[in-house]
């Protein structure tokens, strides 16, 4: 019998093992690191989400005249940041708006208010 096979076999301490590998063949010592390898991954880092803003898009809560109200529409970073402020995400969203209008067989309905979206709360490393 293999130490793999005692491994998968028997379940018995890694510590049981390392001793019978300090004397056995490479090929135990890789049974060992086979059997270990998931236990390392476990403790590996989470990544950690890139905010929207970093991706090209930046997110719009918009009000509608009717009441109704749509939170984080996206609209690209290219065209925003001239001299014209916000006023390109207004068309782009009221084009949008239209769009989603005509879809759905409704007419399309008048922008109130444009504000941006706030940012997502970052969550610590150490929550899940």
């Amino acid at each position: 019998m293999t130490v793999r096979e005692r491994i998968v076999r028997f379940r018995k301490p890694v510590a049981a093992f390392r001793d019978d590998a300090l004397d056995a063949t490479p090929a135990a010592s890789t049974a060992i690191a086979l059997y270990e390898a998931p236990r390392l991954s476990a403790r590996m880092a989470k990544r950690i989400k890139s905010l929207p803003q970093q991706r090209g898009f930046v997110s719009f809560d918009v009000v509608f005249a009717d009441g109704s109200r749509a939170s984080n529409r996206r609209v690209p970073m290219e065209i925003l940041g001239g001299l014209d402020g916000d006023l390109p995400a207004h068309q782009l969203i009221a084009e949008q708006e239209a769009e989603i209008a005509q879809k759905a067989g409704r007419p399309p309905r008048a922008i109130e208010s444009l504000t941006r979206s706030p940012p997502p709360i970052q969550k610590p490393l150490g929550a899940g």
